[in-house]
């Protein structure tokens, strides 16, 4: 018996081995215009398996690169659109590169630590007190949320200080939100998000007579 097991590899799995026959066959058909017929069948064919594929910018020409790689890259036809390559289909993407820097508090993220440096760039007085007040606010709020407990402004006015290494001092006289009501509705989430049900009402037991009609 033939089993699957010792035939080659499917090239395209999910298109099967019926179609990868047919490409192996197309590969053999010694005419050109012959082969021409025969690979535009089997695009036809693989567009009506995937009909989802319609509905993809440029379908066509992706079925026609998935062709060339049934075959191999060895198909020789007149290709209605410039096909993938096997040296471009074997190239491996550029590594991604991660940034390396740590963030300071993750309470509060790296857009703080961003901000605070737009803020030492700030040299008027009147716009460095209100961005400083607006940055220092978000953190309190944002501390709020994470550590579910409040804290004094003048431990988030020690943070800055500490995270700009001094370039950004604290104007005077500036006070915080207390973000009370941000407390409590973290502290009322539940831990499972999930609400409670009703409890059922008991129903009536029993058949009730029916009052009888007054004549």
């Amino acid at each position: 018996m033939d089993y699957n097991t010792q035939r080659t590899g499917l090239r395209i799995p999910e298109y099967g081995r019926i179609i990868q026959e047919m490409v192996d066959h197309c590969c053999s058909i010694p005419d050109r215009n012959e082969r021409n017929k025969a690979a535009r069948t089997i695009v036809g064919i693989m567009e009506n398996m995937n009909p989802a594929i319609r509905e993809e910018a440029d379908y066509k020409h992706k079925l026609w690169d998935q062709l060339s790689e049934l075959s191999g890259f060895k198909l020789d036809v007149d290709w209605p659109f410039p096909v993938i390559t096997e040296d471009v289909k074997s190239q491996k993407p550029d590594r991604l590169s991660y940034s390396d820097n740590s963030i300071m508090f993750k309470h509060y993220g790296k857009i703080v630590e961003a901000m605070l440096a737009k803020l030492e760039e700030e040299k008027d007085e009147e716009c460095y007190r209100a961005m400083f007040t607006d940055i220092a606010n978000f953190m309190k709020r944002s501390y709020v949320q994470w550590k579910k407990e409040l804290i004094p402004d003048d431990v988030i006015f020690r943070e800055i200080v500490f995270m700009t290494e001094g370039r950004v001092q604290v104007p005077e006289n500036i006070k915080l939100g207390d973000y009370k009501d941000v407390l409590l509705q973290a502290q009322a989430v539940p831990a499972t998000g999930k609400k409670k049900k009703k409890a059922a009402q008991p129903q009536p037991t029993g058949n009730p007579q029916k009052k009888k009609k007054k004549h």
